[in-house]
């Protein structure tokens, strides 16, 4: 059976997984964007940054800079699954 054959296959067993395409990033980019808040708070007031930037959009290696009274750190945050 080829690819074309199976995907049709599959939109006709389960349509509705295939017509949230947009609201599935839309909530992979909230959870992500949830995760970078609550690690932006941890470094404040667990690890007593002074200061945390977010790169809103990923764009960037870095998805957060924490500054410390002595060095900066650059932090990538991602959600498992």
């Amino acid at each position: 059976m080829d690819t074309q054959a199976v995907r049709n296959r599959s939109i006709q067993n389960n349509p509705d997984q295939f017509r949230k395409g947009k609201e599935h990033v839309s909530n992979c980019y909230a959870r992500g964007r949830a995760f970078e808040y609550r690690v932006r708070d941890h470094l404040l007031r667990e690890l007593g940054a002074v200061y945390v930037i977010r790169a809103a959009g990923s764009k960037t290696r870095a998805d957060l800079a924490a500054f410390f009274h002595s060095e900066v750190w650059l932090v990538q945050a991602r959600v498992a699954g």
